[in-house]
């Protein structure tokens, strides 16, 4: 059990330090920096896919569809941006990092909180 909780506390502090690292990213391109700051993006892109996995075992069979909706609507907003530094696309990128990625983000950040911190108590 004890492992399970050292888990999950390490996946929630990982899922909190992506979210500084998507802030930190707005915060270069809104200096103009694009492409110094596509190493930063690919380790978010390789975070959330190391999350994805170790919170799997802790969803519950109820929470489970509503985690995998938000989850699908993450990807698609990590896919995109995946696109927009692919075709240098840095304005674009940055209303998707705003407009898009953050929000879903934000939500199942919010939702994956709710699904681990039982664990943790």
């Amino acid at each position: 059990m004890s492992d399970q909780i050292t888990i999950a506390r390490e996946v929630l502090e990982l899922v909190d330090t992506i979210r500084d690292g998507l802030e930190h990213l707005e915060k270069r391109m809104a200096e103009g920096h694009f492409e110094d700051t596509e190493y930063l993006f690919t380790d978010i892109l390789m975070a959330s896919t190391a999350i994805f996995r170790a919170s799997q075992p802790f969803i519950t069979e109820n929470d489970q569809e509503i985690m995998d909706r938000l989850k699908e609507k993450l990807l698609m907003a990590l896919d995109g941006m995946s696109a927009n530094y692919e075709q240098k696309k840095l304005s674009v990128a940055r209303m998707d990092l705003q407009f898009v990625l953050i929000p879903a983000y934000q939500v199942w950040q919010a939702e994956i909180h709710k699904c681990l911190s039982p664990w943790l108590e």
